[in-house]
This record gives C-alpha cells, sequence and structure tokens, in this order.
C-alpha cells in the first residue's frame, strides 16, 4: 500500500480482494486494477468458463450413454486464468478453485467429475507455483460428506508444498439441508427428510474435513463473514480453528451518512477479535458498486433510519441516497480499523510467538535453569508487586505482635528480584531485618553474590545449597518467602521443596509465602495443539509425546463447558497449605504420602464439541493478614486473574493432552479425574476422561429420546427420569516416566 499515512504505518495484516467467479477467462485487467487499489493480494480462479462449458458437455454425453463413470481431460490453455508469470512468482496471487463442481454430489458421475477438476486444478496450481488455494466447502451439510473428504485428502496429497483452505460460512444455518439441494437425478420422496441445523452445522463439516486429514497443518479455513453473524459461542468455537483466511462480504457493511461502507458493531467486535490470530483478509463483492442502479431503493441496503438486528445487536442504520462505496472505500475502511485496534494485552505481547507452543514444564530441582530462563520471570510487572505487598502485610503482623530481630529467607532465590522486594517492603515499613538468599544454582549464586555487592549494600547473607540441606546459624526464620510455583501450581514441586526447608521456619510465628495454593483444571478443544502432537508423534521419539504435561499460552482453544454467561466452568483439583501441621511430616516415613492427592469432577457440556485435553491453572493466597481484613493473591485461572492478579504474565497454563479426541454431543458431560502420584523419588500426575449423554428412561427402563435440552435435575413428569448414559472413556494417561524429580 503506498498512500500517504497509511505507507507509513507499521502494518502486520495484509489486505487482499476475492474476486468473484468468472464469467469468462478473467481480465488481467482486473487483477492489475486491484493491484493498483492497493490491495496487498488478490485471490483468482485458476479455470474460466471455458473449462466449466467443456466439463459439462462430457458428464451430459456420458449420461445420455448410461455411463456411471467418465474420464475429465487435463487443462488446456484456453481453459486458465494463471500462467507461471511474474504476477503469479510474486506470491500475491491466491489460487480458488471451481465452484461449480460438488464434491459431495450423491451422483457418482457428478461426484467423480468434480474430483477429477479438483484434482487438475491442483496439480496445475502447484505446477505455476502458487503457495495456498481456497476451496469451496461442501454445497449442503450431510449429503455425501465422506466423498468430499476423500476429495480433499487425495487433493493435499497432489502437491507436498500447497496449503488447502476451505470456504466455509461462518453461520451454519446457510448450510441446511432441503429436498431442493439433492441433485436432480438422485431425488425421491423417502430419500432425506428436511433436517433442521443450528449455528454449529458449518463447524461440524469443517470438523469432518480436518479430522480425515489427521489435523494436517497444510489444512485451513477461509471463514466467509456475512451480514448475519452467529451468536458469541459460535464465534469463540470458530477463533478455536485454524484461520488462514477472513472473507468479508461487502453485505458485512453499511453505509454511514457520507455515503460511506463501515463494518457494523459487531462486525467490527469479530474483526478486532479475529485479528489476534492474525489472518489475511479478503474483501469479496465490493466491486458491484460500480454498477449500481440509479434508484437507491433498488440497492439491497437497510432503508434509511430503519432498525437491523445483527448477531445479536440492535443497529439503527442511516443511508444516504448518493453512494460513496467502491472497492477503495471497504479496503480504506478495513484498513483504518484495523490500524487503529487497541493494543494487546500485556500477555500477547509478552507471549507473542509462543501461542499454543508446547514446551515441557521446568524441573528447577534437577536442572540449573539459564540465565535467560529467570529474566523472562522477572519481566513480569506484577508477580513481584504482589510479593512486595504479602511480605509488607507479614512484616506489619509480626511488628504488631511485638517481634524484633525478624529473620527473612527467599529460598530458590535465583537471580535476586524476591530479595530485592523483600528489602524495599522492610525499608517501606522501616521495620529492621535480617535477610538470607539460599540457592542450590552455582551460577545464578555468582549472580546474587553480584548484586549483593553493587545493589544490595552486603546486606544479605548468601548461602549456596539446595534449601532442604540449609542450616541456619542459630536462629529461626520468621518469614520464609519462595516462588516455586509452576502452572499447575505444584508441578514443580513446591511442596517438596518447603516441606524439607519447614524445619527453619519459627515454629509458633513462622509465616510461608505463600501460604496456600490450589490447582485447578477444565476440558477444553485445542485442535491447533493437537495438530501438533500428531506431527511429533510422526518422528522417531522415545518420548511419549501424550503422557508428558506442556506449559502453553493457550489461545487457539475453546472452553466446552461454560455456563450460562460464557464463563468456562473450571474446578478446583487439590490444595497445599504452609506450613504443613508437624504430624503430617511425623508419620510419612519418608515416602512422600502426605502430597499425593486425587480429584474427580463433573463438566457439563451444553454444545457439542470435541475433547483434545486437559487445561490447568492455579490460584495461590501469598498471605493474609491476621485479622483477615488484607489479602494479597495471584491466579492464572482466566476467570479470576483480572480480579485477582491483573496483567500477571509469568506463567502460561498447562496442558495435558488426551491420545485420542474425545467427540461430545449437545447436552453431554464429561468427568475428569486427576491423580498426583510420588514414590519418594519423584512425582507424576495420571488423568482420565469420561464422556456421558443423558437420555429419557421409563420406569421400565426403556430408552425414550435423547433431546438436546432437557431438566438438568431428575424429573418424574410422566413417569420419566433423566438417565446418564456413558459414551466413551479415554485411557488413564500417565506423566510417570516423565516426572518431576525430587
Amino acid at each position: 500500500m503506498a498512500e500517504g499515512s497509511e505507507a507509513q504505518a507499521p502494518m502486520a495484516f495484509f489486505i487482499g480482494e476475492h474476486l468473484p467467479a468468472p464469467g469468462s477467462a478473467l481480465s488481467f485487467d482486473m487483477l492489475d486494477r486491484a493491484a493498483s487499489d492497493n490491495y496487498n493480494m488478490i485471490s483468482a480462479h485458476i479455470t474460466n468458463i471455458n473449462y466449466q462449458t467443456k466439463v459439462q458437455a462430457i458428464i451430459e454425453e456420458a449420461r445420455s450413454n448410461g455411463r456411471t463413470r467418465v474420464y475429465i481431460p487435463g487443462l488446456e490453455v484456453e481453459d486458465v486464468n494463471l500462467h507461471p508469470d511474474d504476477l503469479v512468482a510474486s506470491g500475491k496471487v491466491i489460487g480458488v478453485t471451481s465452484q461449480w463442481i460438488e464434491l459431495d454430489s450423491l451422483d457418482p458421475l457428478i461426484a467423480s467429475a468434480s474430483r477429477q477438476v479438483l484434482h487438475h486444478e491442483i496439480g496445475y496450481a502447484g505446477f505455476c507455483g502458487l503457495g495456498t488455494l481456497l476451496i469451496d466447502g461442501p454445497k449442503t451439510a450431510q449429503q455425501n460428506l465422506a466423498g468430499y473428504c476423500m476429495s480433499i485428502v487425495q487433493g493435499l496429497a497432489i502437491n507436498a508444498y500447497l496449503t488447502i483452505n476451505i470456504m466455509l460460512p461462518a453461520l451454519g444455518p446457510s448450510m441446511a439441508l432441503n429436498q431442493e439441494d439433492l441433485d436432480v437425478s438422485t431425488q425421491d420422496s423417502t430419500q432425506t427428510p428436511e433436517v433442521l441445523y443450528d449455528e454449529l452445522t458449518s463447524w461440524d463439516v469443517w470438523n469432518a474435513i480436518r479430522t480425515s486429514a489427521r489435523y494436517t497443518s497444510r489444512l485451513g479455513l477461509a471463514l466467509k463473514v456475512e451480514y448475519s453473524l452467529p451468536r458469541t459461542h459460535t464465534l469463540k468455537r470458530w477463533f478455536s480453528e485454524p484461520i488462514r483466511y477472513l472473507i468479508i462480504d461487502s453485505t458485512a457493511f453499511l453505509l454511514n451518512t457520507k455515503g460511506y461502507p463501515v463494518l457494523t458493531k459487531p462486525h467490527q467486535k469479530l474483526v478486532t477479535q479475529f485479528a489476534r490470530k492474525n489472518p489475511f483478509y479478503l474483501l469479496s463483492n465490493t466491486r458491484y458498486a460500480e454498477s449500481v442502479p440509479e434508484n437507491p431503493a433498488d440497492v439491497e441496503f437497510p432503508p434509511l433510519g430503519s432498525t437491523v438486528v445483527t448477531g445479536g445487536a440492535r443497529q439503527t442504520v442511516s443511508v444516504t441516497p448518493k453512494r460513496r462505496d467502491d472497492p477503495q472505500s471497504y479496503r480504506k475502511y478495513l484498513h483504518h480499523h484495523l490500524l487503529n485496534l487497541p493494543p494487546p494485552p500485556p500477555l500477547d505481547s509478552f507471549g507473542a510467538g509462543y501461542q499454543d507452543y508446547l514446551q515441557s514444564p521446568l524441573q528447577p530441582l534437577a536442572d540449573n535453569l539459564e540465565s535467560m530462563t529467570y529474566e523472562v520471570f522477572e519481566k513480569d510487572p506484577v508477580k513481584y508487586n504482589q510479593y512486595e505487598k504479602a511480605v509488607a502485610l507479614a512484616l506489619q503482623d509480626l511488628h504488631e505482635q511485638g517481634i524484633e530481630d525478624i529473620c527473612v529467607a527467599v529460598v530458590g532465590a535465583g537471580r535476586g528480584p524476591l530479595v530485592t522486594r523483600c528489602i524495599r517492603a522492610a525499608t517501606n515499613a522501616s521495620i529492621d531485618i535480617t535477610i538470607f538468599a539460599i540457592e542450590k544454582n552455582p551460577n545464578a549464586y555468582t549472580h546474587l553474590m553480584k548484586m549483593n555487592r553493587d545493589v544490595w549494600g552486603g546486606a544479605v547473607t548468601l548461602v549456596k545449597t539446595d534449601m532442604r540441606k540449609w542450616e541456619p546459624p542459630n536462629t529461626y526464620v520468621h518469614i520464609l518467602v519462595s516462588e516455586l510455583l509452576g502452572s499447575f501450581a505444584d508441578n514443580e514441586l513446591s511442596p517438596e521443596c518447603l516441606d524439607g526447608v519447614q524445619r527453619v521456619l519459627h515454629p509458633t510465628v513462622g509465616i510461608n509465602i505463600p501460604q496456600s495454593y490450589t490447582a485447578h483444571y477444565t476440558p477444553i478443544m485445542a485442535p491447533k495443539i493437537h495438530g501438533d502432537l500428531l506431527s511429533r508423534a510422526t518422528s522417531s521419539n522415545s518420548v511419549d509425546i501424550y503422557e508428558v504435561p506442556y506449559v502453553v499460552m493457550l489461545t487457539a482453544i475453546d472452553f466446552l463447558s461454560q455456563n450460562n454467561a460464557g464463563e468456562p466452568n473450571i474446578h478446583q483439583a487439590w490444595e497445599f497449605k504452609h506450613p504443613v501441621p508437624a504430624d503430617e511430616l511425623e508419620h510419612d516415613c519418608g515416602f512422600n504420602e502426605h502430597n499425593q492427592r486425587e480429584a474427580i469432577a463433573a463438566f457439563p457440556i451444553p454444545r457439542r464439541g470435541v475433547i483434545h485435553g486437559i487445561a490447568g491453572y492455579f490460584e495461590c493466597v501469598l498471605y493474609e493478614n491476621v485479622d483477615g481484613t488484607a489479602i494479597v493473591e495471584l491466579s492464572t485461572r482466566p476467570d479470576t486473574i483480572d480480579a485477582k492478579s491483573k496483567d500477571m504474565i509469568s506463567w502460561f497454563a498447562i496442558y495435558f493432552p488426551l491420545r485420542a479426541p474425545m467427540s461430545v454431543p449437545d447436552d453431554s458431560e464429561a468427568q475428569v479425574s486427576f491423580w498426583r502420584h510420588t514414590d519418594g523419588r519423584k512425582v507424576w500426575y495420571d488423568w482420565m476422561v469420561e464422556t456421558y449423554s443423558f437420555v429419557l428412561s421409563s420406569p421400565e427402563g426403556s430408552l425414550i429420546s435423547s433431546p438436546l435440552t432437557l431438566p438438568s435435575e431428575k424429573s418424574t413428569t410422566s413417569g420419566y427420569a433423566r438417565k446418564r448414559v456413558p459414551i466413551a472413556v479415554s485411557e488413564i494417561c500417565s506423566s510417570k516416566k516423565n516426572g518431576c524429580l525430587m
């Protein structure tokens, strides 16, 4: 784009034009004009009307001769719109396959011919050097979806370098199947009754296609956005999918009082939300304005002052008789909107490049961390402020109890950020403290020596040892400060570490910061992560990748269990408190049995989906003062983080994968079981998922129906009860082979 201020602005987005299906050989003047309109890219059909006419003639000739098979010849020069020239080689052209073919037709003649056409076009696109293709989705929702899937899977094998993107509407009901949708030659009165589909129908189609293709990263989505939008829960579902193109139709725009096109408020919200996925934008059907009828009443836009309902939101629209919309005005508006998006939240900026990227959890007891790892922790602007507040409250409580010579120990001091905050809290409270910093990592200890010399003025006593072996000199510690929490709270062995150092804590007034922490979990749909694991599983690897919990910045996910407000249902698994009662430690016999835990929770799933794994989070009470009037907390739960530690970025979530995804229907339930095991040498987790549906059962026990919506409690109306019926069960996944070493 080379115009005024737009050319000066840094852009991380690309806007293209989705050209209409050609009625004849596509004019390269159209391509040139789109380029001159400052579009970054253009979608163009590979073949033209000549090829369509030729193929249809072959089909009719075969049908008239009673043949059930047909051979479609390859492309000839008069059939194609594109050639391997400089324009295609520039990478700014997106290939579009023929939209008149019917890969899902029930007529084997049409289905076979369509499949051959598609594969000819894929082969030619690869020859021309195109990197990506747009392919129209099935014509109906449930006609011959298997045939469509087979055509796509075979097409992916034709060229290993092409990316295929399936064009599907965001709103599902537009794909409802009626008798009229069937090919004339296959209609009969008993074959297919009319079926009502909901908003997830379009997603159902996509789920079948990508599952048949084994979640390959070479298969993506081109989501078509038109005037009508689905509700929020459907948009959340689409957000979890690999949307590479957002095709925005001109009907998504309304005209403002000056006659220029603008997105409605719901459409603006959609574009803002999906900008996090950084898709390519294609504007569709924007050139019809060049042939607008003289009478504005003939234009299919709401009349002046009318009220429209879009995605559940009402909006009054003013339209002037004089229209000023053209391809440039649509592009300029979208460019302006994207350019003026609010800055991303801190976690997005901090985690750029880490979205849905799987990382193995740290093992700080077994490994010595690198400086870069510590530096990442220290960039958090929230966590250390919370720690400082907690230490200040603890110092104040001890001071008010008349305790003098307060001793503070930071165990696992790393590069020293908590030490700095403890000193600052004491200084601000005008309370003198004795402070120790305990660190086993010899490299980090060297850095602590530098900090003590240059920053802390020698005020800190440094000790190079494992905290569990530390023997303080003739004193008890009053405040024991640690930052040993992992993404699931206890997965980096905070309980085991603090158990080992608890003996140095004052037996009556000693304070642990943190005082307690809880692990939390919920089933999620995570197709991108599952696809990544599938690709890793095909490579030679001695580690079972499905029996390892991963630290990951969860982005492309959908929470399958949600309450009526749209918030995820997240259950607490277990809790750890510090200090541990002395009798628990005394009866442990050295096998760490008191730190074993187990949990089971049922998650209602209102809308169908696929469970790919379990997301884990934690909450933590750093300190609650003696009279209970103040509490300092941390949280990574998406529904409580803003209330407890807004903008905290230190921890990503943890992800427990399932080897085989589990499909769940509408109005179903997932029961998730978790175990924290230990043998005194290492700690590991086991996890398992069971799924259930609900049916009506008569007093005699026969199943009557399986409605989408039933009362949550058992009902005796008409003598029937709501019965919980098992659907599937996962294997018990275990991270024992990759457990965290003590």
